[in-house]
């Protein structure tokens, strides 16, 4: 077994001269293990950590038994100890240790005597040692009296060579707990812990939680707690050290103590012949918001008043009691501790405002009232409202920005954040798609109080876009984008619609030209007043009408054919609809062959402005509003060529051929290409896309669920394969249904 190296410089020095006989007592004592020969395998691991004889290594990581140890040496194991090595953490569950332990002995040859050490937690290596604590931990070291040497004999309860960082699981009174006592000796010295006291080795203890109890009994010097630097951050330590029989007694010597927390108890007994003091601090002494108490006979504190500080007022007392000359001890001030002036010093931690996600945390005093105020909430987030499980009074726990009322104990409040709803989408009436014309565009949102921006150059849509106010006119083919947007909630996401306006170029795909169709009125008008002088020309215009159109002519509609005042006017007959321009009714049948000589006029295509329509005249009854009806229609008697400058023409062609008009007409409609129409149940001419449904499929029952395109502004009937903003459609070429 490999022996504990053990160093004490603050109070002894370490010496030689042990003698081989008792070396081999000893290795008789421990098992038998040679001091000469390792017997250890190679591939063990030596961890230079020790409870009791029990050593840590590669092949024992837990000391966990109950009664005797298996080496019989007198120690009393309870609970479990455990050591990661790759941590360097020895965790420490319900554990019990406790026994009379045999000294260790430190063999060296620099120095002319001996010192006898025993220590129940030993720990000789270089890096940090981690100690956990679970649940209630007790180390006492009960060695038989003094064996050699009793004036240089050394006994601890916990030893470590190397800083140590003590730490516990659980909360309030489950928190863990740890009590170390280094029991009693008639003489030598009793320490309860101790960390290499080595200026060069910095030795330090550092307690962040749990309870922690540092013990020397009776001894001829004795230390509760013996370190270079001690800091404490919470947890509680307790260090007490019994009556001296010969050099002092000090509940604490630290060369450093640093408190920001937790709480802190150093106390020291009394003998006839010394005095005890509470804390020795050679060096540095600060104490922030923290609970300090030191009790002494001698003093409380033994500090140079220099390096003294202290964040709040503390109080010292002459007597130990702590009930004669009560002081306030200042702030920051490095008070001194003369000799005999303070048996008894206490300050006492403050309780703590801890604002989580947020500002206002503070020390406070009694009854007070801070404001507190919220973070931001980040992106996506909302403030949600404060919440707290302690003694204290939300003014306003809606408010970033409100007061809190405390009652004297720490006091947790939290800022809460939430996610963001979203704005709804918007949503784009019409849809998306292709159309034969302009569209006007709605965009609408389900969320209510909601700003709609959007874009039409393709780009990303922000607040800082144009805001909608109406429906977008798009009469080219266009991407809009759109956003919604509402404080307190999150934008919406980008919806998107583009539009394909496509009209088709009836004359491209079937062949015509339409320029060369196409006659305007000032140009006819020129041709006949170079031909027959302008008073002819409109003399000969207004002669053609009367002469296809008698005015007393009548017919079976029961409209008459001239009716003063009506231009540009439907007149109702029998419910039906007949159209008037100039006073004369339009697209009547009427025989004019035997008569005049000039043929027939059968129905006609008119505009009506006033409903921004078109409508075709049925000549076979009379000139009545055609509706729910397919027409074939020749271009002569399309709106592109003026009906009576048309009919002038043929007029002037059946002068010049032996023709009667009705021939020229015929002549006409025979090597010129018309339209397919469809006729709505209003009358008006139907464009753009068309599904047979609803009242159409009532009519049309052998066409129910066919879909028809009819030019947008022509309203010629699609057939064949018709190209629409660079995608081709194939439409039957005799009926014009869409192919699917």
């Amino acid at each position: 077994m490999k022996i504990p190296v053990l160093k004490k410089n603050s109070l002894l020095k370490r010496v030689l001269g042990i003698a081989l006989s008792v070396s081999l007592e000893l290795a008789t004592l421990f098992g038998a293990f040679s001091l000469f020969t390792a017997t250890a395998q190679a591939d063990v691991v030596h961890y230079d950590l020790w409870i009791g004889n029990d050593e840590f290594t590669s092949e024992n990581l837990t000391i966990n038994s109950n009664g005797m140890s298996d080496s019989d040496d007198g120690f009393y194991y309870n609970g479990s100890a455990v050591f990661n090595p790759e941590t360097n953490t020895l965790t420490l569950h319900n554990f019990a240790c406790v026994g009379a332990y045999q000294w260790s002995i430190v063999m060296d040859t620099t120095t002319p005597r001996s010192t006898h050490y025993s220590s129940v937690i030993t720990y000789n290596g270089s890096s940090d040692l981690y100690i956990v604590l679970e649940g209630r931990n007790n180390i006492a070291n009960y060695s038989t009296a003094n064996i050699v040497s009793p004036d240089t004999e050394v006994r601890y309860g916990m030893y470590s060579k190397a800083p140590v960082h003590i730490t516990a699981n659980g909360e309030g009174e489950n928190v863990g707990k740890l009590t170390v006592n280094a029991g009693s000796m008639e003489n030598g010295t009793a320490i309860g812990i101790e960390v290499d006291t080595n200026p060069e080795s910095l030795g330090s203890l550092s307690i962040d939680k749990g309870e922690v109890n540092a013990i020397a009994g009776t001894a001829g010097i004795t230390y509760g707690i013996d370190v270079y630097r001690l800091t404490i951050s919470g947890g509680v330590l307790n260090a007490e050290a019994g009556a001296s029989n010969a050099g002092g007694s000090y509940g604490m010597c630290a060369t450093f103590l640093t408190m920001n927390g937790g709480s802190v108890i150093a106390a020291a007994e009394s003998s006839a012949s010394h005095l005890g003091v509470g804390m020795m601090i050679p060096a540095n002494l600060v104490i922030g918001n923290a609970t300090l108490i030191a009790e002494g006979d001698e003093r409380a504190i033994a500090v140079n008043a220099s390096l003294f500080t202290n964040s709040y007022p503390g109080l010292g007392w002459t007597n130990r009691a702590g009930t004669e000359g009560e002081t306030v001890i200042p702030v920051e001030e490095g008070y001194s501790f003369p000799a005999a002036t303070f048996k008894r010093v206490e300050f006492t931690r403050r309780p703590v405002l801890t604002v989580v996600n947020g500002d206002g945390d503070c020390v406070y005093e009694g009854n007070a009232t801070v404001t507190i105020t919220a973070d931001q909430p980040a992106a996506g987030k909302r403030f949600a409202g404060w919440t707290t499980d302690d003694d204290a009074l939300i003014q306003d726990p809606s408010s970033p920005q409100t007061t809190i009322v405390l009652g004297g104990g720490d006091v947790t409040v939290t800022a809460n954040y939430e996610d963001l709803e979203r704005v709804s989408n918007v949503t784009f009436s019409p849809a998306g798609g292709t159309y034969s014309s302009a569209q006007n565009v709605t965009l609408s949102c389900a969320t209510s109080g909601a700003n709609i921006y959007y874009t039409t150059d393709g780009s990303t849509p922000t607040s800082s876009s144009t805001l909608y106010t109406g429906a977008i006119n798009v009469s080219e083919t266009k991407t809009i984008k759109a956003i919604a947007v509402k404080a307190g909630m999150l934008d919406s996401e980008v919806a998107s619609a583009t539009y394909t306006i496509s009209i088709i170029d009836y004359n491209e795909e079937n062949g015509n030209d339409d320029e060369a169709n196409e006659t305007d009125d000032d140009e006819e008008k020129d041709a006949w007043e170079l031909k027959f002088g302008d008073n002819e020309y409109w003399q000969a215009l207004d002669d053609l009408r009367k002469r296809l159109v008698p005015l007393d002519y009548e017919d079976k509609s029961g409209s008459p054919m001239y009716m003063e005042g009506m231009d540009l006017a439907w007149n109702s007959v029998g419910g039906k609809f007949y159209w008037y321009e100039d006073c004369i009714k339009q697209g009547t049948y009427f025989d004019t062959r035997s008569a005049i000589g000039y043929g027939s006029i059968r129905g006609r295509e008119i505009y009506d402005p006033a409903t921004d329509s078109w409508f075709w005249l049925d000549s076979i009854y009379y000139g009545a509003r055609a509706a729910d009806k397919e027409v074939w229609i020749p271009y002569i008697y399309q709106e592109e060529i003026d009906w009576y400058d048309d009919d002038a023409k043929l007029r002037e062609m059946a002068a010049l051929s032996d023709k009667g008009m009705e021939d020229c007409v015929y002549d006409a409609m025979k090597n010129k290409k018309g339209k397919w129409t469809r006729y709505g149940v209003d009358g008006k001419m139907l464009k753009g896309w068309v599904t047979i449904e609803g009242e159409l499929a009532d009519i049309y029952p052998d066409q129910a669920g066919n879909t028809y395109y009819y030019d947008t502004v022509t309203g010629l009937m699609a057939k064949g394969v018709v190209t629409l903003n660079g995608v081709k459609y194939s439409f039957n070429e005799i009926t014009g249904a869409l192919e699917k």
